[in-house]
């Protein structure tokens, strides 16, 4: 009974794997014509941009980790462990949103390098 299962489960995974090669398959994709960026301005517009996807990103996980904490304090009672572990996802979560706003100041700091 093991073996049909692990049976099964291998090949689902590899029916997985191998029905995303086919699908990858297409017409090859012919360069731009034009570059991406063109001037230092379009530079600054991409760097913001991803700051403020990094930005945005690091709040979401540190309120998932802040929820997270809260739920494993909550169910905690008397178990160290528990309580430890809610005190490192509170721990995470501070340092995702120190990273949330490093990255805004990075981008700050890349438009004050590019522009003169």
């Amino acid at each position: 009974m093991k073996k049909t299962i692990l049976l099964v489960a291998f090949g689902a995974i590899i029916f997985t794997l191998f029905s995303s090669l086919a699908i990858a398959q297409g017409p090859p994709i012919s360069p731009s014509p034009t570059p991406l960026i063109e001037n230092p301005e379009e530079v600054i517009t991409v760097a913001e941009n991803i700051a403020t996807w990094v930005y945005r990103l690091f709040f979401v996980i540190a309120v998932l980790y802040i929820l997270l904490a809260a739920f494993t304090y909550l169910t905690a009672k008397d178990s160290a462990d528990k309580v430890k572990k809610a005190q490192v996802s509170l721990r995470n979560a501070v340092i995702a949103i120190i990273i949330a706003l490093v990255s805004t100041g990075v981008s700050l700091l890349i438009k004050q390098f590019i522009q003169p």
